[in-house]
């Protein structure tokens, strides 16, 4: 980590897990030894595990059919997190995207419904079919038509023999 120094402490920041031996070498300054003693301490670096924390909509639930929700998944642990994300429609669980290494997905329903969503993650070196998993409630409802204005082409007053282009603006 460091050659001989005055200072008595050392930063070390490992970059993987495994079990490592630690050795410090010391010497008096004018030593002509290598070194005058050691000694070792044996350390373990682990790897937390996975954990899923919580799943964010961009959109908060209820919305309307046809909207686009985009879905991010917030987990913890492991070395490179993979996530598969499932929704159940009330009669089945559907794999919405297997495996990946994007934490969001993109969702945009067809049909009203109460959905629950499950998204498993796992470490990409694990063997298990996921590590942990997290769900999320969200409904999807179809609104009422609901005129939210009209614009037209020319603003009022205008000359006999206009043609003016009137557009209804809807939701629904």
């Amino acid at each position: 980590l460091r050659e001989f120094s005055a200072q008595n402490t050392v930063d070390w920041m490992p970059k993987s897990a495994g079990n490592f031996t630690l050795v410090l070498y010391k010497k008096q300054y004018n030593s002509v030894s290598e070194y005058d003693s050691k000694e070792e301490i044996d350390f373990q670096i682990t790897i937390p595990p996975v954990r899923a924390e919580r799943i964010i909509p961009n959109l908060a639930s209820p919305q309307e059919v046809n909207s686009t929700i985009q879905l991010t998944t917030l987990a913890s642990g492991g070395t490179e997190k993979l996530y598969k994300y499932n929704v159940f429609n009330g009669e089945e669980w559907i794999v919405l995207r297997d495996y990946s290494p994007d934490n969001t997905f993109n969702w945009a329903p067809t049909k009203k419904g109460d959905y629950q969503f499950s998204v498993h993650i796992k470490d990409k070196e694990s063997s298990n079919e996921y590590d942990d998993y997290i769900t999320l409630s969200y409904t999807i409802e179809v609104y009422p038509v609901q005129i939210s204005g009209i614009d037209s082409s020319f603003q009022s007053p205008q000359p006999e023999g206009t043609t003016i282009k009137l557009t209804a603006n809807a939701r629904g």
